[in-house]
């Protein structure tokens, strides 16, 4: 993947924070008597499977609430694709100075260093999977407790489709940053064109 297709594809990373709210919002809250409306057979649950249903969701919201500015991860990306054509561009015209600060800011910068961006991609990565068990968990759940019909109607809303963006963004992210790190571990070895002495 080159430089152009990686800012190409960061750009056509779906908002995270849309797909969540969206999620949510077709998704299932913990149980009570004002929630749910727009499923309310969940209300015929018994006591119990409503406590083991709550104690899930809880879980849920842990995980929801740590995905909450995981747009940052997408931002940081973009800044990175353009740094590295920025380099690229800097290596290109024989500017060494600028070339060395844009080098040390992926690696020493408190906000913009690519070893932060990895860890907090590997950390979106690992939330991801735990949503989606979760997920998953939920929905054996609600196949032991709820009718076929209900199952079914609860299977048409759009939940999965937002999860599923947001899974795929996931491995958008770890695809993306590790391309990024390929490039930059190339473009730093690489000495300025300009002052590369002629053989």
């Amino acid at each position: 993947m080159d430089l152009r297709d990686i800012r190409k594809e960061v750009h056509l990373i779906p908002s995270i924070k849309t797909d969540l709210q969206e999620f949510q919002k077709n998704w299932i809250k913990p149980v009570k008597s004002n929630t749910n409306k727009h499923m309310p057979f969940l209300q015929n649950l018994s006591p119990e499977e409503k406590k083991e249903f709550n104690t899930k969701m809880q879980e849920v919201q842990t995980v929801m609430k740590k995905l909450e500015d995981s747009d940052l991860i997408t931002q940081r990306l973009t800044s990175h694709a353009r740094h590295l054509i920025e380099l690229k561009l800097t290596q290109f015209q024989g500017n060494e100075q600028k070339s060395n600060m844009i080098t040390k800011s992926f690696i020493s910068d408190d906000v913009m260093n690519i070893k932060r961006t990895i860890t907090e991609v590997k950390s979106f990565n690992e939330d991801m999977d735990e949503l989606s068990e979760h997920y998953e968990d939920i929905n054996e759940l609600l196949q032991k407790s709820l009718s076929l019909e209900e199952m079914l109607f609860y299977m048409e809303l759009p939940h999965y489709k937002y999860l599923s963006s947001l899974m795929k963004t996931a491995g958008s992210h770890k695809k993306l940053v590790s391309h990024i790190g390929r490039h930059f571990v190339k473009l730093a070895k690489q000495p300025s064109l300009k002052k590369t002495p002629h053989q």
